[in-house]
């Protein structure tokens, strides 16, 4: 991965990028980008996943949520006229992160096996964050592309801090 093109607001390089989901409503993310607890929000009364960008900068890892309303998101909140919001931006400095883990579906080994997870929907590989505030703090990011490549620019970038 090398550094793209910047999407956030204040036009910082990113040097890697996910496709990835939280079950978190947005007022919870807002307030979790403003140093909440993600453990005192409830995973489960969201209606439609947060959709964002997780991003590499040089201080840190990220969640962008961008200010649109996704068409998808708009139909399960049973709202056409919606407001645009203002966007989402969870940050965490590489210096404050305890773990990180990515979890990802087990490679068949056999040809049947692969013929078989070929048909089948693939799940979405999981990046469990934590990192140390007044506690511990944890998110789960689903991610819907392959994480070899940001995980390893995420060690590489980590390292040199």
């Amino acid at each position: 991965m090398t550094e793209t093109k910047s999407f956030l607001p204040d036009k910082r390089p990113v040097h890697g990028l996910l496709l990835a989901h939280l079950p978190y409503t947005r007022k919870d993310l807002e307030q979790i980008a403003e140093g909440a607890n993600p453990a005192d929000f409830s995973m489960n009364h969201s209606p439609a996943p947060n959709f964002g960008l997780l991003y590499l900068d040089d201080n840190g890892l990220g969640f962008f949520v961008h200010p649109a309303q996704a068409p998808m998101a708009l139909l399960f909140r049973g709202s056409t006229n919606a407001e645009s919001s203002e966007p989402v931006s969870v940050h965490i400095p590489y210096t404050t992160i305890h773990s990180i883990k990515f979890v990802r579906q087990e490679r068949s080994k056999t040809l049947l096996k692969k013929i078989a997870q070929m048909l089948v929907l693939r799940k979405d590989e999981e990046c469990v964050v934590e990192w140390n505030g007044l506690a511990d703090f944890k998110l789960r990011f689903f991610i819907t592309t392959d994480s070899t490549e940001f995980e390893r620019k995420f060690d590489e970038l980590k390292k040199s801090r």
